[in-house]
């Protein structure tokens, strides 16, 4: 309380000495950015959900084939586009349920499946069209989207080429869970 007390002082300059309408203005456009594409990304999911569209891509898959290295590299690219489109939450929210079954009777851990999906719908929310993460960066970095997109595509490469080790070699995302959970 007395260390409060002595730096109220110093706290009420350094209060004083911040332009508040500039930080507040240019705060709330931001947040407004950002809240209108969630909730276009939130329409969009609960259209999708409404048509019942994970459910109908499952059964689809499980017509094509049964390979298990190929229905991972579908979800790969499923889960990759639907980053791109929606909200993780959302996607996380909508399509894990539906692709758990297909997992599972391909001898698929649930928490393999949710690793797999989680780092494809991230590297999704990195880049356009809807790119949360890369409009919030850019937009709190004042920088362009355009003069981002290519200084970030070697890290987009790394991020593909660690999500196919995650997908395709399992111990290697489950080794930690499972460690603790022994």
């Amino acid at each position: 309380m007395a260390t409060a007390i002595k730096r109220l002082p110093h706290f009420v300059t350094l209060v004083n000495n911040v332009p508040y309408p500039g930080i507040l203005v240019s705060s709330a456009v931001t947040t407004a950015a950002v809240m209108i594409i969630l909730a276009n990304a939130a329409c969009f999911a609960w259209i999708i959900s409404a048509e019942r569209g994970p459910q109908q891509l499952v059964e689809l898959v499980g017509m094509i084939t049964r390979n298990k290295y190929l229905i991972l590299l579908l979800i790969n690219v499923f889960s990759f586009l639907l980053g791109c489109l929606i909200d993780t939450t959302s996607a996380m929210v909508m399509t894990f349920p539906a692709l758990y079954p297909l997992a599972e009777s391909m001898g698929i851990s649930g928490m393999h499946l949710g690793i797999i999906m989680c780092t494809n719908l991230i590297i999704g929310m990195t880049i356009p069209p809807l790119g949360l993460t890369l409009f919030t960066a850019c937009s709190i970095g004042g920088i362009s989207i355009s003069k981002t997109v290519k200084p970030l595509l070697p890290m987009l490469a790394m991020m593909f080429l660690v999500t196919l080790i995650i997908t395709y070699f399992p111990d290697v995302a489950l080794f930690l869970p499972e460690m603790l959970l022994q």
